[in-house]
């Protein structure tokens, strides 16, 4: 199925149910990048769709695939690459051009540099990468994991330092679309020095892939006003509010 397909497909609505399931006990290899969906496979290939809140219209989505190795600072890094698309006078247009660069060992994931590149580049402005240097994830986590990342980042003409606290907090049945995963959920606090957001990502625990992705925005984003209707989550002391979700479909 083409992307076009897929976005006249999928591009309506999301259809979705999340169930808390009872469990004490649950563990899962991560075979895929935890909040960006690709598989750790080369020639994965899928398409990523936001669904925008309040509205839950589709106003941007990413083409993306799973490229082969490439080495950084002498260490072989798989390739992660995405298109990203974005709506403009009622059509979809290409935006930027995305590289993340992930070393996936036995036990962790170590992610060293993610280079964005403008698609319609413009005088007096540089590309804008984040260079991550402390972002290792575990291969294996189980309910209850928690685990710190630091992440520093520079922006144009902007620098900041995230600090990131995961937790597999909770077991989960997601259906979406007519499909049914148990999926572990992954919470993720990131604190910078101007915002702070939350995430959670829904690991299926049969492939390791994550399956479905929802975003909120905390302290310091401008348009928490226009999410003063949206559902609200309080997280070691601070409210973030829904933004958006996000679904993988490959074809």
């Amino acid at each position: 199925m083409s992307m076009r397909r897929l976005i006249s497909k999928y591009g309506r609505g999301l259809k979705l149910e999340i169930e808390p399931l009872r469990r004490r006990k649950a563990s899962v290899v991560l075979q895929g990048y935890t909040s960006a969906f690709f598989a750790y496979t080369i020639g994965d290939r899928f398409l990523w769709i936001d669904y925008e809140r309040p509205s839950g219209r589709v106003e941007q989505y990413y083409d993306c695939e799973t490229r082969g190795m490439v080495a950084v600072n002498g260490q072989d890094c798989l390739e992660l690459h995405w298109d990203f698309y974005e709506k403009r006078d009622g059509r979809f247009m290409l935006d930027s051009h995305s590289d993340l660069y992930v070393a996936p060992g036995k036990r962790d994931v170590a992610e060293l540099l993610w280079i964005q590149r403008e698609a319609r580049p413009t005088e007096g402005v540089p590309l804008g990468n984040v260079q991550i240097r402390e972002l290792v994830t575990p291969r294996r986590i189980r309910l209850g994991d928690t685990w710190q990342l630091v992440e520093r980042w520079f922006w144009r003409q902007a620098t900041d330092e995230v600090q990131h606290t995961e937790t597999a907090d909770g077991v989960f049945r997601v259906r979406l679309f007519g499909r049914e995963y148990d999926t572990l959920r992954v919470r993720d606090v990131a604190r910078g020095t101007r915002k702070c957001d939350m995430a959670d990502s829904y690991v299926d625990l049969a492939t390791g892939l994550t399956v479905f992705f929802r975003r909120y925005n905390g302290p310091g984003w401008g348009n928490l006003d226009k999410l003063a209707a949206e559902e609200e989550v309080v997280a070691d002391g601070t409210t973030f509010r829904h933004w958006y979700d996000s679904v993988p479909f490959r074809e």
